[in-house]
């Protein structure tokens, strides 16, 4: 029985260490009021960016991580870093709706070197199986930055894909297939493309942001990536290793504990005894249910090794009560005595005569 329940905890803490996996790509649900944000620098110099109670120091083509911020408006103020920029400061207005994330994309202009701040949505649909989603980013610094520009994308022999994309503006999210992509670079419909040297890996499950940057007045274009949301990292698979243990343990737990609560009861109290050793099964349950419901543990995974703690600590202490244990004698007195009495009374008790007896009996 102590194996059985020691089996218990590591089922507990499989499930923990799969749910700290989980939790990496997962996005957690908001506060009601609260949205996240990101901010992308897309200037040719280093910012210092403050907002709300946050003050960041971001390289150029640096993306920052996700910041929890009210709904409400409020002001961005953005200053250059050691280069001659005109300081800005915009007032932001976020959607009302909590389940928004933003990213807010700066953005230089290569006439004027004024910035531009532009608002997008993140993505916050679910992603099919065997699809990773993109946006392209690009900062083409070409002649015409005016001109539509078009990005093919190959992860596959057979799966390509072309974005049309306008420079300096983030387009939309793109299904791809996932897998090692390697990217072409178009100057426009209909006209021939050009290899990018660099390849992005793209995983199941994925979000990812393509940045493409593109020197003034030169052919070389790099190629930065941006995971937006982590891809799915964690197989249903790992579902069979939980299951597996927690049913070995339930079966070396189980059996044993109901023939010792029925051997080792009074032949009196076996009844009252099966009956205690079910309702155990409720109070389980209930307490279950008390830690599940409960807002003191808001993480997942923190439950799951929560409660292979309290199984632990009850192995613990089961496993000295059974060490000093005296195991008693199986009582079936009561048992032989009901037999005994049965097969007296068959004994005692006279046959019946019927009816043909009592005649022949009354005539001799």
């Amino acid at each position: 029985m102590s194996i059985g329940l020691f089996g218990a905890v590591v089922a507990f803490l499989i499930a923990g260490i799969v749910q700290l996996q989980i939790q990496k790509w997962q996005l957690p649900p908001q506060q009601d009021g609260v949205t996240e944000l990101k901010i992308f620098n897309g200037a040719l110099c280093n910012l210092n960016i403050d907002f709300l109670e946050n003050h960041l120091v971001m390289d150029q083509h640096a993306l920052s991580p996700s910041y929890p911020v009210p709904m409400v408006p409020y002001t961005l103020r953005i200053a250059p870093d050691h280069c001659s920029l005109p300081p800005v400061s915009e007032s932001i207005n976020f959607t009302t709706d909590s389940k928004t994330r933003s990213t807010l994309f700066i953005v230089q202009d290569l006439k004027t070197r004024e910035l531009t701040v532009t608002q997008i949505p993140d993505n916050t649909v679910k992603i099919l199986d065997n699809l990773a989603l993109v946006r392209i980013f690009p900062l083409l610094g070409t002649a015409s930055p005016s001109r539509n520009r078009t990005v093919r994308l190959k992860c596959k022999p057979d799966a390509t894909e072309d974005m049309d994309v306008k420079p300096f503006v983030p387009s939309a999210y793109t299904p791809i297939q996932f897998g090692r992509c390697s990217l072409e670079l178009s100057e426009g419909v209909g006209l021939s493309f050009t290899p990018i040297e660099e390849e992005v890996e793209l995983k199941q499950g994925g979000v990812y942001t393509i940045v493409l940057h593109q020197a003034n007045n030169t052919e070389n274009v790099t190629v930065q990536l941006n995971i937006d949301s982590w891809p799915k990292t964690v197989s249903v698979l790992w579902q069979i290793p939980q299951y597996f243990v927690i049913s070995i343990s339930e079966i070396l737990f189980v059996v044993p504990g109901l023939h010792l609560a029925y051997t080792q009861a009074p032949s009196s109290m076996r009844s009252v005894t099966m009956a205690a050793w079910f309702a155990t099964k409720g109070i389980g349950n209930l307490i279950v249910v008390i830690v599940a419901e409960s807002t003191l543990i808001t993480n997942q995974a923190v439950e799951f090794f929560v409660f292979a703690a309290l199984m632990g600590l009850i192995s613990l202490i089961f496993l000295i009560a059974a060490r000093f244990y005296k195991y008693h004698p199986i009582d079936n007195r009561n048992t032989e005595e009901k037999e005994t009495d049965g097969l007296n009374s068959e004994i005692k008790s006279p046959l019946p005569y019927s009816n043909k007896e009592n005649v022949m009996e009354s005539n001799s």
